[in-house]
């Protein structure tokens, strides 16, 4: 299974020349240029997703969870197609747990999920929520979602057998 955030990545081409700009300096860890660029996006077309996706993306980059989780949200809003919003909800789970909200990377997997159910990241991300608050159950039934989605995964396997483990300890 190829690593999600990385093949989301090679879909986001970019629009404009702005945005097309913006994904190369993010992609070589410029983030300050990638900000100017997809603001610069942002000037021509307000409603512009992608845009701040990759806003959201530097931000986030830069430590700056509160004002990645802003620019995620306003790329939700505007985004119309369910498969690319699933992205941007499974990508906004991955903040949460850095402001120590897992209840709220749980709620962005699940819509994720409700947009795009074979989004297997989404499960897995979901699960390993589930796991930390104690949900052990809820973590068991996300990776039997992704062995059914994923027979061959083998790391979604041994999670599953990790937390019935731990089940078996309670």
């Amino acid at each position: 299974m190829e690593d999600a955030p990385k093949a989301f990545l090679k879909e986001l081409s970019g629009e404009s020349p702005d945005v097309r700009r913006g994904w190369r300096a993010f992609r070589r860890g410029s983030y300050e240029d990638a900000i100017f660029d997809f603001n610069h996006a942002l000037k021509h077309n307000p409603h512009n997703a992608e845009a701040y996706i990759g806003l959201a993306m530097a931000w986030e980059d830069k430590g700056d969870y509160d004002r990645a989780i802003e620019y995620f949200s306003k790329a939700i809003e505007l985004e119309p197609r369910a498969e690319k919003r699933a992205g941007y909800f499974y990508f906004r789970a991955l903040v949460w747990p850095k402001k120590n909200n897992f209840e709220r990377a749980i709620e962005d997997n699940t819509n994720a999920i409700d947009s795009n159910p074979s989004l297997v990241a989404a499960y897995v991300n979901r699960a390993y929520h589930y796991r930390k608050i104690g949900k052990l159950e809820a973590a068991v039934a996300d990776y039997d979602k992704v062995l059914t989605l994923t027979p061959s995964d083998t790391r979604a396997y041994d999670a599953r057998k990790e937390v019935l483990a731990e089940m078996g300890t309670r």
